[in-house]
């Protein structure tokens, strides 16, 4: 038996068929008529995941992307798991800047935390990793991260901080 189809039904789909390919063909007309160039209107460096970076005119890449945009990040040592400014909006007020070697100024050496009514702090960055800094298997949304602790003088620094007025 052949199936029969209601009246009217060719006549929607062929409608709809129209109406689709024309809101296709508007969407493409856009994109396809836009400038080529890209323009940067800004470009923000972020050293410490979740903290304030700093606006910069140019920069260097790494095959990352930014070259130390992200590079470390917050994270409880308990829950082994990252902190962001969604959990700890105090956060959004703390500055992170990168403290250049004096004879060359792509080598980064430290970081400096500064924040609203507290002293700022400098430490040196710690680039060897071994047995007593190894961090590992970090929750950073849905992946384990490994990486290198920098010391408790930076994290007794950003505990006291998160906790002032708690």
């Amino acid at each position: 038996m052949a199936s029969e189809s209601k009246p009217g039904t060719q006549f929607t789909k062929i409608a709809a068929s129209l109406v689709g390919g024309l809101v296709l063909y508007k969407l493409w007309s856009k994109v396809a008529n836009r400038d080529p160039n890209i323009r940067i209107q800004s470009l923000h460096v972020y050293p410490v995941k979740s903290l304030k970076g700093f606006e910069v005119d140019s920069w260097p890449i790494s095959k990352y992307g930014l070259k130390y945009d992200r590079e470390w990040m917050i994270y409880n040592v308990k829950s082994k798991r990252f902190v962001t400014q969604r959990e700890v909006h105090k956060l959004a007020l703390v500055k992170a800047e990168l403290i250049r070697d004096v004879n060359n100024d792509r080598i980064v050496t430290g970081i400096k935390l500064s924040a609203p009514n507290t002293d700022s702090i400098i430490v040196s960055i710690v680039k060897n990793e071994n047995d007593k800094n190894k961090v590992e298997n970090i929750t950073l949304w849905k992946d384990k991260v490994t990486g290198t602790d920098q010391g408790d003088k930076i994290a007794e620094w950003l505990t006291n901080y998160i906790n002032n007025g708690r």
